[in-house]
């Protein structure tokens, strides 16, 4: 071996057994003395450093004394939170509030001349909540609840580290808030326009005593910040006699309304004074082709009500037959102190079921006539049974029960106003013309019907169930091949009469229409009585 090498490790080897040795003995010799510091001044034994609270940061800052622009109460706020030693987990905030109550005129800035930044919560703490709320996001959408002319929202935020530490001082914000009007305006379609739209018809949308009125109130400030919703019939000018609902109403039903013309005016109005435009029916007033009032008129003290609701071209021509058939079974007709009965042209069906119910509800005895078209029938049909289960009222309805201008659509399943007393059997009527007879069954002394032609319209049979009467079945068909089997019902009725069901056009019935008038009379005073 190289002597010289063995040698240097001799060396390397009581080099470091030395440095062992002497460092052995430093730290012997300062085991109870003080370290000294970075600057060479001893000082006692420090302990490791404790959790540090996190920062909280908004996304808007603004200078001390600063404000950000008077603006509405909805804000989104976003916030993040940063911690030295740890992770943020979550983050704490509340509001605080200071209502100034000050007139708003426009262009106005907020006026809180002695109010400082600094300050603030000192101002607040007496409104400030003193809970805070936790949440884990970092974005969150506010409707301030303002309830004045305008307010300061004050607003602290807080992160919340993995420790459970909070940061001492929360970022703050502060807003200046102007209360917003709120607004109103009719639900649509809850009220019906005018029929015509020929200038030359007035058309003043009429109803019977009773009419509810359907809107919609919403506040830029939150729906909760509308107080109250004020509504007047026919106010005049400077009138301040508006009766009041609470401001979660959207509806108001108004009975025994005298017959006359009229116009609703309605309004919303908010905790802090401010009132919405105030709307009205009719809304077309500024139009000089269109009335600027409803008109409501009175039933006929008769009790009789003819209810047209056809859509086709042929309506006008039905509505004169059935009244025809009124004015001479019940003389004094349609108008008069003797009027007898009145007229329902349901071009639009009242959008609030209250009205159909309660406008049936005025008379003891209803014809409904539907034929082609678009009939109300679906839409009216819990407002026809209240009115049949009301003892002693009496409905007769006549219908092809279904639609065929709507390819698909089978309106005549969806008719069962009284189906404790009948079902529907299969439909007919769509071959070659057939005339035929409605022959009476369980009632002998109803007239024998002769319909002409049974083409270019589709019905139904019906099945009678227990408690039905059969008024009428067609005898068998002639053509070939048959339009229908058998001899199908098509007039039935409850045995108390509350409710007739007649699937053919009535209007139809008879070789004249002398014929017709003479027949359809006969059944009519024999479900009505004489």
């Amino acid at each position: 071996m190289d002597m010289s090498r063995m040698h240097h490790r001799t060396l390397m080897g009581v080099a470091i057994l030395l440095f062992v040795a002497i460092g052995g003995l430093m730290l012997v010799g300062c085991e109870d003395k003080d370290p000294l510091g970075a600057d060479g001044i001893a000082g006692p034994a420090k302990t490791p450093i404790g959790n540090t609270p996190p920062e909280t940061h908004l996304s808007l800052t603004l200078p001390p004394g600063e404000f950000p622009d008077t603006s509405r109460s909805s804000k989104t706020l976003n916030w993040w939170g940063e911690d030295v030693d740890g992770r943020v987990v979550g983050y704490e905030y509340r509001w605080g509030k200071v209502e100034t109550d000050t007139t708003i005129i426009a262009d106005t800035t907020f006026s809180l001349d002695t109010l400082w930044y600094d300050e603030l919560w000192s101002f607040v703490d007496g409104d400030a909540d003193p809970y805070w709320i936790s949440t884990s996001e970092e974005e969150v959408d506010f409707v301030l609840p303002i309830r004045s002319r305008d307010a300061l929202f004050t607003m602290e935020v807080r992160a919340v580290d993995n420790e459970g530490a909070v940061d001492q001082s929360p970022a703050t914000i502060a807003f200046p808030i102007i209360n917003s009007r709120p607004s109103i305006a009719f639900r649509d379609y809850s009220n019906p326009g005018p029929s015509s739209l020929d200038p030359a018809e007035i058309d003043t949308t009429f109803s019977f005593p009773v009419r509810t009125f359907v809107w919609d109130a919403n506040d830029p400030d939150g729906n909760e910040s509308i107080e109250k919703i004020l509504y007047a019939l026919d106010p005049q000018p400077g009138d301040t006699n508006w009766l009041e609902l609470p401001g979660t109403e959207s509806s108001v039903t108004l009975t025994e309304l005298t017959a006359e013309t009229h116009v609703f005016w309605v309004k919303a109005i908010d905790v802090a004074g401010f009132a919405s435009t105030a709307i009205h029916y009719p809304n077309d007033t500024l139009k000089t082709d269109h009335p600027d009032y409803w008109m409501v008129k009175e039933p006929a003290p008769g009790g009789f009500l003819l209810v047209d609701d056809s859509r086709a071209q042929s309506s006008d021509l039905m509505l004169d037959f059935y009244k025809s058939i009124f004015d001479s079974v019940y003389s004094g007709g349609a108008v008069g102190e003797d009027e007898q009965y009145s007229v329902w042209n349901l071009v639009t069906l009242p959008y609030a079921t209250t009205d159909v119910t309660q406008t049936l509800l005025m008379f003891d005895n209803v014809l409904w006539f539907s034929y082609r078209g678009e009939p109300r029938l679906t839409d009216a049909i819990s407002s026809m049974y209240s009115f049949i289960n009301e003892p002693g009222n009496r409905m007769l309805l006549t219908t092809i029960v279904v639609d065929p201008g709507t390819e698909g659509v089978d309106q005549g399943m969806l008719l069962d106003i009284a189906s404790e007393i009948y079902e529907y059997s299969d439909r007919f009527g769509t071959v070659e013309a057939d005339s035929v007879y409605l022959d009476p069954v369980d009632d002998l002394t109803l007239p024998r019907i002769f319909l002409p032609r049974l083409m270019n319209f589709v019905s139904y049979g019906l099945i009678p169930l227990p408690g039905s009467e059969i008024m009428y079945q067609l005898d068998p068909s002639t053509s070939d091949p048959p339009q229908y089997e058998g001899t199908p019902v098509v007039g039935l009725r409850r045995a108390d009469k509350s409710y007739t069901l007649v699937t053919l056009p009535m209007h139809l019935f008879g070789e004249s229409e002398e014929d017709a008038k003479e027949e359809v009379g006969e059944i009519i005073q024999n479900t009505f009585g004489d």
